[in-house]
């Protein structure tokens, strides 16, 4: 009998978790890797990704990595930090985010294409959607504008997307910048 209770609460546990999981669990976590990312980067016409010279923001543990991003001459133009699986709404999306040195958002992708078109990157045009537009140039102390809202079309998805760009560049400037440990 302790046997046929145990084996139902596994199944219902499984099934709970399963349930709450986009498409189950094999939507739960993304299969990007760092070298998927450091494509984007390229493909899009931003530069190239240094995986060699990682910044590490202090004391975010290793969550706040923000590698070097080099233009032709080997400059560094920005620094981009990329992240899997965020929760947005009911689903999960991949992040990436290119700040400038001065700690100002200089572009970002997300994996959100087939669920907020605003949002959409064109890879093969190398354009992005409406919305991405909207948040370029930020720093972490820019209030939420709510015409960017109107052009998500997803309330909870575009308070979500800011509020994780709000954050990176937060602690890029307060970790980073203020810390001294830009490399130059």
């Amino acid at each position: 009998m302790k046997k046929i209770l145990v084996a139902l609460l596994v199944l219902v546990v499984a099934s709970a978790v399963w349930a709450q999981t986009p498409g189950g669990l094999s939507a739960a976590k993304s299969t990007r890797m760092e070298a998927d990312f450091t494509k984007i980067v390229t493909d899009m016409g931003w530069g190239i990704v240094d995986t060699t010279r990682p910044v590490l923001a202090e004391r975010m543990w290793d969550y706040y990595f923000f590698y070097p991003v080099l233009n032709k001459d080997k400059q560094i133009t920005g620094y981009v930090w990329w992240a899997k699986d965020i929760r947005i709404a009911s689903h999960y999306e991949d992040i990436l985010v290119i700040i400038n040195p001065d700690g100002t958002l200089q572009n970002w992708w997300v994996s959100a294409n087939t669920r907020h078109a605003d949002f959409y990157t064109d890879f093969a045009k190398k354009t992005q959607g409406a919305a991405i537009q909207k948040f370029i140039g930020m720093d972490s102390k820019r209030d939420w504008n709510q015409a960017t809202d109107a052009v998500s079309g997803s309330t909870f998805s575009a308070y979500k997307f800011f509020g994780e760009l709000k954050a990176v560049l937060a602690c890029f400037k307060i970790y980073v910048i203020d810390a001294g440990t830009l490399i130059k």
